[in-house]
């Protein structure tokens, strides 16, 4: 468990490769009430053995991070990544990436837990635009960021987020819209 900590970039020197936090296969992790900021990188959890490592975190800030605040990946398609549960987290001010999903064996089935966290914004394109996932490319697995949050230990945004892949006959009425649908 790491709780209660801040992991900066004048830490460089305790750093794997400027990554504020590494996590290899074969772990069980939960991070909970951590700052991590002013790094290149944030926490990475890579995995290279079938599905073996569990990570939780909540309740985080990631900002002012210049590549990607969360990796999450395995060694190539032949190997489950890591099972990520990102929930009640703050994401501002990031580079590239908030969420970078990498390769997973069977990505088209398999779901990151990435909801009720505030993205920097509450526009939905936005939001989409610093997740890579399985939208981005189908050997990355999906990434379920609704509902998400109105600001950093905000609220629920209300509305009907629709977002992923819809894989069985759905009906929408028109009096529970409008409906914002993203993939």
């Amino acid at each position: 468990t790491i709780s209660g900590c801040a992991i900066h970039q004048d830490l460089f020197l305790l750093m794997y490769d400027k990554k504020a936090i590494y996590l290899l296969y074969g772990v069980e992790v939960t991070i909970d009430d951590t700052e991590i900021y002013d790094t290149r990188y944030g926490l990475d959890a890579y995995s290279y053995r079938s599905s073996d490592m569990v990570v939780t975190v909540t309740n985080c800030s990631f900002h002012d991070i210049t590549d990607w605040a969360v990796r999450t990946l395995a060694s190539g398609t032949g190997y489950f990544g890591p099972d990520m549960m990102l929930n009640w987290n703050c994401f501002e001010d990031n580079g590239n990436w908030n969420l970078y999903v990498g390769s997973y064996k069977n990505a088209f089935v398999t779901t990151i837990d990435a909801r009720n966290n505030w993205w920097g914004t509450t526009d939905t394109v936005e939001i989409a635009s610093k997740i890579r996932d399985y939208s981005d490319n189908a050997n990355c697995a999906h990434v379920d960021w609704t509902p998400f949050l109105n600001g950093c230990g905000g609220d629920v945004v209300s509305g009907n987020y629709v977002q992923g892949v819809i894989d069985t006959d759905t009906i929408w009425h028109a009096a529970d819209s409008p409906f914002s649908v993203s993939y």
